[in-house]
């Protein structure tokens, strides 16, 4: 596959998964909740097990060069968003790293173990909502 059909390939599902955020974001904007901050991977592991659910997103700064460069144009100073299929999985769109590229699945440990700093937000959104954004992002998988 030549590069540039990479990139746009890469481009327009990061494109997509935005645009389903900014859905979500809108959708309950006035009910975000910030459950927490943490910066220890300790801290930031016993965080995501006792708070995670499916349906919340996972913000993150990344420990790469790229997230240091993503974070310095994102005004909350973010480099990264997962939305958690459980509390033990996060699917989001990544580029070429050890996990593989566009959008993944991975477990929340390993979402985590590649940021410096988290935090979790859940909407208010009913459980067929919730499942709706998630099949929606489970078919954009390899993608």
């Amino acid at each position: 596959m030549p590069k540039l059909t990479k990139l746009t390939l890469f481009f327009s599902t990061i494109l997509a998964l935005i645009l389903g955020l900014i859905f979500l974001i809108n959708y309950e904007k006035k009910q975000n909740k910030i459950k927490a901050l943490h910066t220890k991977q300790a801290q930031m592991l016993k965080l995501a097990k006792e708070n995670l659910q499916k349906g919340d997103l996972v913000f993150r700064v990344g420990l790469d060069s790229d997230s240091a460069i993503i974070s310095a144009f994102d005004e909350k100073g973010w480099s990264h968003v997962g939305f958690a299929l459980s509390s033990e999985q996060i699917i989001h769109s990544a580029p070429k790293d050890e996990f593989g590229n566009g959008v993944i699945s991975i477990s929340t440990q390993d979402f985590i173990k590649g940021a410096k700093k988290i935090a979790i937000a859940r909407y208010e959104l009913s459980g067929e909502q919730i499942e709706q954004i998630s099949q929606n992002l489970k078919a954009k998988l390899g993608q």
